[in-house]
């Protein structure tokens, strides 16, 4: 019998916990909460919140949107409070692209089938809002067990290629990964980028 995709996500992050950049904390491990105001329209979910919240070039992230963030893959139980301050806002998903993140991404679609959560990165679409192109100065090889999950990542997000796009979908196929960190190298334009990117999820 072929057990469920969210089921071999988690054993994948059990039985790989620790290695490379697969991780999942403990349960008591706090998540970093930036509250949306009232006319936020989404919420930005993210694996590097410190990050991200940097991301918006001098604008108090809640001016702009909502960020919910923690390293690793959640729990079922964290996802209550989870919608509970998301609210009515779409949830949108901004982590590294590379297997890690992008099972992650997979889980949380799975979990939260009742809210419309959309990719918003890294992928084709954010890059190129972004002017960043896809070089030896904002790629990295993937490490050993990251390399070793791509063909798991077909199995558990099968249409991964259509969510990150064709160029990066080459690029972890040949090894490589970008890490949120790139994002940086945008200068005083990521935040602008950003919103351009969030935008044109519709």
């Amino acid at each position: 019998m072929t057990r469920d995709p969210a089921t071999l996500i988690e054993e994948w992050f059990l039985t790989h916990n620790g290695d490379g950049e697969f991780y999942r904390p403990d349960s008591s491990t706090p998540y970093t909460v930036i509250t949306p105001s009232k006319l936020n329209t989404q919420i930005v979910f993210c694996t590097k919140p410190a990050i991200v919240s940097r991301l918006f070039d001098g604008n108090s992230p809640s001016d702009v949107t909502g960020i919910i963030g923690r390293c690793g893959l959640p729990y079922v139980p964290d996802l209550r409070w989870v919608r509970r301050i998301a609210g009515g806002r779409r949830i949108v998903f901004l982590g590294d692209m590379d297997p890690v993140d992008l099972m992650i991404f997979a889980w949380l679609r799975i979990h939260l089938t009742h809210k419309r959560i959309a990719f918003l990165g890294i992928g084709d679409v954010l890059l190129k809002c972004m002017r960043l192109p896809l070089s030896s100065t904002n790629t990295i090889p993937l490490a050993p067990s990251e390399g070793r999950a791509v063909g798991h990542l077909a199995v558990v997000l099968p249409k991964f290629h259509h969510i990150i796009g064709p160029k990066c979908s080459r690029l972890i196929k040949g090894g490589y990964k970008v890490e949120v960190e790139a994002l940086m190298g945008s200068g005083s334009r990521t935040g602008r980028a950003l919103r351009r990117a969030i935008a044109r999820l519709g």
